[in-house]
């Protein structure tokens, strides 16, 4: 278990998987396992504190507040910033907001809270590369929450801090459109959330959540209950408390 929470506090950490927000700077690191191989320039410019999303290409928050696109050229093996088919060059994230990618079968949707609150979605298709503005998350987001989506086979789940300061998650069924909220009880903290991942259950089909908060990481379950699973020290290492073993989850993408 060990492993996998050392995955999940790593994700949790940095801006999105391997990708590490370094002051203005967005910098890819290379791992084998736990080994650091090499690092990568993705984009300069960031906003500070600017949060990102990694699929072929890197989205994340410019110092400007709008977003804007890396892409990997595997020939020069370097990140480029891209201009994107379809995507306005002046979409605005909220002056605290963040910003996440949830990876589907056939497209990616980029999450992220826009000015007045909302969390909305930027649907990139796979196979034409385009980018299109499309539907608003249900709930009431508190302002600044970080932001966790995933898919599974049957549903796009994005979870986040809702202004009750819990966690909430909602899904959107891939065939109906339909929305089901889910809350994760006991899940507010006096300490800023940094970071969360919004997991679910394999077998029982329950939601559960990982946070990042004050250099710990908890697990919440669907019932409230909170265990500290870790935490970063002083030099930023990583420190596993528990060696429990899940039946299964879905990360952050």
């Amino acid at each position: 278990m060990s492993g996998k929470i050392r995955s999940i506090a790593r994700t949790l950490r940095y801006a999105s998987h391997n990708i590490l927000a370094n002051g203005r700077r967005l910098v890819e690191k290379v791992y084998d396992g736990d080994e650091l191989k090499d690092q990568r320039m993705v984009a300069v410019g960031l906003r500070e504190g600017s949060t990102a999303g990694y699929a072929t290409w890197a989205v994340y928050i410019n110092d400007e507040g709008l977003i804007r696109v890396s892409e990997f050229d595997e020939d020069s093996e370097e990140w480029d910033e891209d201009e994107p088919e379809g995507l306005s060059s002046d979409i605005s994230v909220n002056n605290q907001g963040h910003i996440t990618v949830a990876g589907l079968p056939s497209t990616n949707s980029v999450l992220y809270q826009a000015n007045v609150g909302t969390i909305k979605t930027i649907k990139h298709d796979k196979e034409s590369s385009t980018w299109t503005e499309e539907f608003d998350i249900l709930g009431a987001a508190a302002v600044g929450t970080p932001i966790a989506g995933f898919s599974t086979d049957k549903a796009l789940v994005v979870s986040f801090i809702e202004e009750d300061n819990e966690i909430h998650t909602h899904t959107r069924d891939f065939e109906t459109g339909d929305w089901t909220e889910h809350n994760i009880p006991k899940s507010s903290f006096d300490d800023t959330v940094e970071s969360l991942i919004g997991a679910q259950d394999q077998d029982s089909g329950n939601f559960e959540t990982y946070v990042l908060a004050n250099d710990t990481v908890y697990n919440i379950t669907k019932t409230g209950y909170r265990e500290t699973v870790s935490s970063f020290n002083r030099d930023g290492d990583f420190v596993s408390y528990t060696e429990a073993e899940s039946s299964g989850w879905y990360a952050n993408n």
